[in-house]
């Protein structure tokens, strides 16, 4: 029996989620500190309130680990002196591993102006979904375990009147230790905590800017677009604005209730939020929509269809119980439509044309497939293909989209055209999910884990490409995090970038071995 350290990397950028993990806990303390904003002190206790908005991310692209669900049951903060403050209570279930260089939107609060030095994170009833020494995808809940994390700030966090944005930034791979053969998981919760000041106007991700958050609607009004998200049910909302833009609807019209979509939102310094682009996916007052990432597929036998790994899911006849878990999907009955998210990414100069079509889709992609026509509970397996999840509802997709994901490895063979932009191979390790799936059902010929990744002009690299940075093995080549789009170009797996951010390699997997005498 051997045991591996999962390695889910998480994305150090900060940023603003819209759902957290509840957790509770064993005291576990973490050192993991950022770079708080330090401000001129203020007395303890002043009874004046600055406006917070605290987010979660996650940064990861794990390996073994196809999704990571858990609950945040309370995110307190502790004083230079007097008593914590609690800044988020709730027992909302949130899956992480697709939030990967995204984020989520835990709560709109307002905090006490005083100095802060610490930060404590309560996380509880685990749910994981990975893959085995098999091969196989499992999904397994784990109840009885619950941990929680003290996070002191690199210098005390002084919060005056410049309204911040806190992100919690949780490290899967610190975090989780899993055995996948005897599948038993210790759990560590291991947190960086930093703070910046929300945007006054164009906000980024890690300042006011909350990307691409799923929901069905509860109400909708000239002013105020309120929301169920994911398959815990939460509420949200956002205002709108003479600059929010609408896609797929008329914003005189609106939208009934039950309608899905898609927003991306803006914090605002009074502790607002705005929605600053509205998506709707379908506009049926019974839609529903469930996004994850392509486990396996079976083309030539109707009804076609592929499995998805359940990340995300809201809308009628969703439940809680299909968390982690395999979902098929038929896209002949009715014909969908596909589509691709250019949602704040750049098109130019690409070199190839990016497709994805029922015949241009692959395992590893991550999607969402959406409908109205209920939900089957039955006689929905797949097929007898290697590795495949063990599905428990099937839906026939009115529209598959392809959405944004997050991968990571080292990069070599950089070249710069004279349009601005610029190519790399990223080389993934074997053991990752997209190594992994894409193996199912057939591979091109010639495989190897690698993605050619393409950077369009307009889109920063944070960080080097051709240097290791700062604490990284000697030696080692630069190792990189990117989230965008994948596509088959061919036999060639190839991403647009959206975001590419230079970071340290994963801590090499711990692995040990016993032998039964």
């Amino acid at each position: 029996m051997f045991s591996v350290r999962v390695c889910v990397r998480v994305f150090s950028a900060m940023a603003v989620l819209l759902c957290l993990l509840p957790w509770t806990g064993c005291g576990v303390k973490s050192t993991s500190s950022g770079t708080p904003i330090e401000q001129p002190p203020t007395s303890p206790g002043s009874p004046t309130t600055t406006p917070i908005l605290l987010t979660l991310t996650d940064d990861t692209s794990a390996n073994s680990l196809v999704s990571f669900y858990a609950n945040i049951a309370q995110v307190q903060i502790t004083p230079r002196s007097g008593s914590d403050s609690t800044l988020y209570s709730s027992t909302s279930t949130i899956e992480l591993t697709h939030l990967a260089g995204s984020s989520a939107f835990l709560a709109a609060t307002g905090l006490s102006q005083n100095s802060y030095k610490s930060i404590t994170v309560s996380v509880t009833d685990p749910l994981i979904t990975y893959i085995d020494s098999t091969g196989a995808t499992v999904t397994k809940e784990f109840p009885a375990i619950t941990g929680s994390a003290s996070i002191d700030f690199a210098s005390l966090l002084t919060v005056d009147t410049t309204p911040l944005v806190i992100n919690l930034d949780f490290n899967l791979e610190k975090s989780v230790v899993l055995d996948p053969v005897a599948g038993t998981l210790t759990l560590t919760p291991t947190f960086t905590a930093t703070a910046l000041p929300i945007a006054a106007s164009s906000p980024t991700l890690g300042t006011g800017t909350i990307e691409g958050v799923l929901g069905t609607v509860s109400s909708y009004s000239s002013s105020v677009l309120a929301l169920s998200t994911n398959v815990s049910q939460s509420a949200q909302s956002c205002n709108i604005t003479g600059a929010t833009t609408t896609v797929n609807y008329a914003a005189s019209s609106g939208l009934a209730k039950g309608s899905l979509v898609r927003v991306d939102m803006a914090a605002q310094r009074d502790s607002s939020v705005t929605c600053t682009r509205i998506e709707a996916i379908n506009t049926s007052n019974v839609a529903y929509a469930m996004a994850g990432t392509i486990n396996s597929f079976r083309g030539g036998i109707q009804p076609y269809q592929f499995t998805l790994a359940m990340q995300e899911g809201t809308g009628a006849g969703v439940s809680p119980t299909f968390i982690g878990t395999g979902i098929n999907v038929n896209f002949d009955f009715p014909a969908a439509t596909f589509a691709i998210d250019w949602d704040g990414m750049d098109q130019l100069n690409l070199g190839f044309t990016p497709a994805f079509s029922a015949s241009t889709f692959f395992p590893a992609q991550y999607v969402e497939a959406s409908a109205s026509i209920p939900l089957l509970t039955t006689g929905n397996d797949i097929g007898a293909i290697p590795g495949s999840l063990i599905t428990v509802a099937a839906m026939n997709a009115a529209q598959v989209t392809l959405r944004k994901q997050n991968e990571e490895g080292t990069v070599s063979k950089v070249v710069t055209d004279v349009n601005g932009v610029t190519r790399f191979l990223l080389t993934l390790d074997p053991a990752t999910v997209f190594a992994q799936y894409t193996l199912l059902p057939v591979e091109p010929t010639g495989f190897v884990p690698t993605i050619s990744v393409v950077v369009p002009a307009s889109v920063t690299v944070d960080g080097s490409l051709t240097s290791t940075i700062t604490g990284a093995p000697a030696g080692s080549l630069p190792y990189v995090k990117v989230r965008g789009l994948l596509f088959l170009k061919g036999s060639t797996y190839t991403m647009v970038a959206q975001r590419v951010t230079a970071t340290l390699p994963p801590v090499v997997p711990v692995t040990t071995t016993t032998t039964t005498p």
